[in-house]
C-alpha cells in the first residue's frame, strides 16, 4: 500500500505530536452540516468503501444534506478515491 520511500519521507517529515494534535482537533471541531443546505449549485459527493478516514456513513449524510446531492460510492479506491486509478 504505501513504499519504503513514502513512509520514510512522512516520519522524516513529521511535524511533532502537538501539531499532529492540533490537525486532529480541527477536523474534529470543523463542522459546518448545518450550512449544507444553502448549497445552491450541482454537487457530486465521491466515496469509497475502504476509505479509513471518512467512513461511509458521513459520506451518506453529506450527499443528504446537500440539496439535490448526486452520490456515487465507488468498491475501493480509499481516501483519495478521486485520484485512484482501479485496474
Amino acid at each position: 500500500m504505501f513504499t519504503e520511500t513514502y513512509l520514510y519521507q512522512r516520519i522524516h517529515n513529521f511535524p511533532g505530536v502537538e501539531v499532529e494534535f492540533g490537525r486532529l482537533k480541527a477536523v474534529l471541531t470543523h463542522d459546518l452540516r448545518a450550512q449544507l443546505a444553502q448549497i445552491a449549485v450541482p454537487t457530486g459527493v465521491i466515496s469509497a468503501r475502504d476509505d479509513a478516514l471518512t467512513p461511509i456513513a458521513l459520506s451518506d449524510e453529506l450527499a443528504q444534506l446537500i440539496p439535490d446531492a448526486m452520490q456515487q460510492t465507488l468498491s475501493e479506491g480509499g481516501h483519495f478515491c478521486p485520484v485512484t486509478n482501479i485496474p
